[in-house]
Formats: C-alpha cells, sequence, structure tokens
C-alpha cells in the first residue's frame, strides 16, 4: 500500500509499508511484518541520536526511564538518513493500518 502525506515543508512525500519492511534495519530482520508494525515505531532522528550514533553509544536523556532501543532503515530506503523505528518496551496497543477503521463507540 502506499499513502500519500503532507509534509510540515508543504512537499507531498510517498510512505509504502512494504518498502519500510524491505529496508528495515539489521536490529529488525528477524521481525515478521506483523511484529514489524506492531512492535516499532517511526520517530525522526534527531541531533542527538545522530552523534550517539557516531560514537556507537545511547543517549543520556536525563532521568527517567531508559530509551527504547532503535533500528535504521537500511541505505536504499528513501528516509534512511532522516528517520529510524524505535522498538516498544511495552506490551503494545493494536496496529493501525490506513484501511482500518475505527469504532467511535
Amino acid at each position: 500500500m502506499v499513502t500519500l502525506e503532507l509534509a510540515s515543508s508543504g512537499c507531498v512525500v510517498v510512505k509504502s509499508q512494504v518498502v519500510d519492511y524491505q529496508h528495515r534495519g539489521v536490529k529488525l530482520e528477524d521481525y515478521s511484518v506483523l511484529d514489524f508494525f506492531v512492535d516499532t515505531y517511526e520517530t525522526e532522528l534527531t541531533k542527538a541520536d545522530r552523534q550517539a550514533e557516531l560514537f556507537n553509544e545511547d543517549v543520556y536523556r536525563g532521568p527517567g526511564r531508559p530509551r527504547n532501543p532503535c533500528a535504521r532503515y537500511l541505505t536504499g530506503h528513501p528516509k534512511s538518513g532522516t528517520v529510524h523505528r524505535v522498538i516498544r518496551s511495552r506490551a503494545p496497543q493494536p496496529p493501525q493500518f490506513p484501511w482500518q477503521v475505527v469504532s467511535t463507540k
């Protein structure tokens, strides 16, 4: 499935869950399709994330719970330099796929 999304910059961005799964990072290579979308989510890379990756260390974010592990997309992914997948540490909510209808009851 391909989805068109309007980015904050005003550009139209093509999103594809198939491409996301095909180019999942090495840490996620054992994940099934369902596990990939249920147990991870995509977020933008911050400057601190990039610096920590250069030095192969975790980013200290102050007091609180530890940071969840992350996995970068492989270089063939269109957004490999700007986003990564965060691996959930708790029991996740059911996945929200674009074709699902959410009940308002």
